[in-house]
């Protein structure tokens, strides 16, 4: 056995003062309890387990593309060859990373994400609407198998850029696991989908992209999704910035857990979701860091400055919750990202941690124990 004591423990109870965690030499956690003298002196700071990271794009990992300008803007500056798979799992390791929903083109992600210790699932992400592309995608969807280290899906990258018989049969697959969708990413989406107008409309003019198939919906993106019956607990909202009321009630009434990316939604169009609005009408509402290409880093507890700045009344605590247990139950991995007997999540040091504030600024940490392995130091 291996005992972990700390000046703060957190479970999905809250913080827990001065605690112990005990795990086998497996990687299971045989108990958390209040700290005794036999326990040795508490290390300073947090144990917390793995963390989860709801949306990244380890493909992406490269360059950060120029933002400020909208989301078309952004898409023309990302449009490159694909980054390091190897190099973003590695980074999502050394930030305490033990789950994973990762967006990927390839779907074949899952080999570095398993090299460096990570579960998840692999989005396997479909778009376009020109009528070859859509009959491929048909009959990928119909003869799909999932294979390899990790739990892997179909789905749809958007409602604005996915035709829609394409959108609804790669979220409605079958998986234990939800289909992450961007949506209500930015108001040059909306516009788009609202009449076909606006910066994606002259985007795809300019990439010489025949949309003439391309049947605007004339509603929201929340409303369009629900329209198609796509709302609903197996489907994950990433983004939701361009909303209003009408739409955060559909998510809400439809119990749809919503991935929000502050830094990325930062750097693309200036905003991020309205997270205190959500969770006053009762959202489940989660953390991601979306993909190197609009995030400085991999970094889940990077997003806690960028809540704390934008919405300092928000608790950061939420926000550790929003990446430890309720992401984890959100993403389908529900003996991951809390400290509980029984389980291997992984445990984590966030060194000098002594009250919630102090997770506004990112802080060191390192693995006592790896994810569902062996107890040790990981670095």
């Amino acid at each position: 056995m291996k005992t972990l004591r700390a000046t703060g423990v957190w479970t999905e109870r809250g913080l827990l003062p001065d605690h112990t965690v005990v795990v086998g030499d497996d990687g299971v956690i045989a108990d958390v309890r209040p700290a005794i003298a036999s326990d040795g002196p508490a290390a300073d700071g947090w144990l917390v387990p793995g963390l989860v990271n709801a949306h990244t794009h380890i493909e992406r990992t490269g360059p950060m593309a120029a933002g400020g300008n909208g989301l078309a803007a952004w898409v023309d500056a990302s449009v490159g060859p694909e980054g390091d798979a190897d190099a973003g799992a590695s980074e999502l390791h050394a930030a305490g990373t033990a789950v994973v929903s990762d967006i990927s083109n390839s779907g074949d992600t899952g080999e570095s994400l398993a090299a460096a210790n990570i579960t998840g699932v692999i989005q396997y992400e479909l778009l376009g609407h020109d009528p070859t592309r859509v009959r491929e995608a048909l009959r990928f969807i119909d003869a799909f198998r999932a294979t390899g280290p990790l739990a892997i899906r179909p789905t749809a990258h958007g409602p604005h850029s996915t035709a829609p018989a394409v959108l609804t049969a790669s979220m409605r697959a079958p998986s234990p696991h939800p289909a992450s969708i961007h949506v209500a990413e930015h108001r040059d989406e909306s516009d788009y989908l609202l009449d076909g107008s606006g910066p994606f409309a002259k985007l795809l003019a300019k990439w010489g992209v025949d949309t003439s198939r391309f049947t605007p919906p004339g509603t929201s993106a929340i409303q369009y999704l629900a329209a198609l019956d796509l709302l609903g607990p197996m489907t994950l909202a990433v983004h939701c910035v361009d909303t209003d009321m009408a739409d955060m009630e559909a998510l809400v009434e439809s119990r749809t857990p919503i991935c929000v990316c502050p830094r990325s939604s930062l750097h693309i169009g200036g905003e991020f979701a309205d997270i205190k609005t959500l969770l006053k009408t009762g959202a489940t509402v989660v953390l991601g860091t979306d993909g190197r290409g609009s995030s400085p880093d991999l970094d889940i507890l990077g997003e806690f400055q960028a809540l704390y700045d934008a919405a300092p009344l928000l608790p950061l605590t939420w926000a550790l919750a929003a990446c430890t247990h309720i992401a984890a139950d959100a993403l389908g991995f529900p003996t991951y990202g809390r400290l509980r007997a029984g389980m291997a999540p992984g445990v984590l040091l966030l060194h000098g941690i002594r009250r919630p504030s102090d997770l506004a600024t990112p802080p060191s940490r390192e693995w006592l124990v790896q994810p569902g392995v062996s107890a040790g130091v990981f670095s």
